[in-house]
């Protein structure tokens, strides 16, 4: 009798730890899958306040609401700016319309003495007419980016004036919540890019 109870037991025990694992498994497959670094725990958006290319002042926290992208760049960068506003650009035209007009890429210069706002305006047009370049006075920007614990240092200056910027090679993405949730490496492909921005979206929207 203790043996047949056993052989009733073990297979009731097997048929239970079957289940919770394909519970299991069923929750991990309804998480979003993200190419980018997911950010845990999210932090809010931090404050800025500098000029648009129409001479506006211009808010983050009023882009409340969408999903944003902030990338931190300069005009004069030769490679990694141009190469992250391009995929930008191209991860933007993959995306529904819907899903669309509620994302909003702002890109914040690193080099305010050269990067003046209507300089940063015609920088981002060129990537896509939707995008917002921002400047302003350069104490009030640098003060800005080292508020989020980015320090823009230049190179030494060349025979011409010229000279480089260090800046962040990666892009952030704030949910609509004004929540930090992702952290986009600027090589990362447009089609990857594009997927992360939709899934951010519909978490609102779910």
């Amino acid at each position: 009798m203790q043996r047949i109870l056993r052989r009733v037991r073990i297979p009731a025990l097997v048929g239970i730890a079957v289940i919770v694992v394909a519970l299991a498994l069923g929750c991990r497959e309804d998480a979003p899958a993200f190419a980018s670094a997911v950010v845990e725990p999210p932090s809010r958006m931090p404050e800025v306040n500098l000029v648009a290319g129409d001479g506006q002042p211009f808010r983050l926290s009023d882009q409340q609401g969408k999903v944003v992208v902030v990338y931190v760049g300069y005009t004069f960068c030769p490679d990694l700016c141009p190469l992250a506003m391009s995929t930008l650009g191209n991860a933007y035209d993959r995306l529904p319309a819907e899903v669309r007009d509620g994302v909003q890429v702002v890109m914040i210069t690193a080099d305010p003495a050269r990067d003046t706002p209507e300089v940063m305006a015609k920088y981002v047009n060129y990537f896509d007419p939707s995008f917002t370049g921002v400047s302003g006075d350069p104490a009030t920007v640098l003060e800005t980016l080292a508020s989020w614990g980015i320090h823009p240092e230049r190179s030494a200056t060349g025979a011409n004036g010229s000279y480089f910027v260090s800046h962040p090679t990666r892009m952030y993405v704030f949910n609509r919540d004004g929540l930090l949730r992702l952290q986009i490496a600027h090589d990362l492909e447009p089609e990857s890019v594009a997927s992360d921005l939709e899934l951010v979206w519909r978490e609102g929207n779910d």
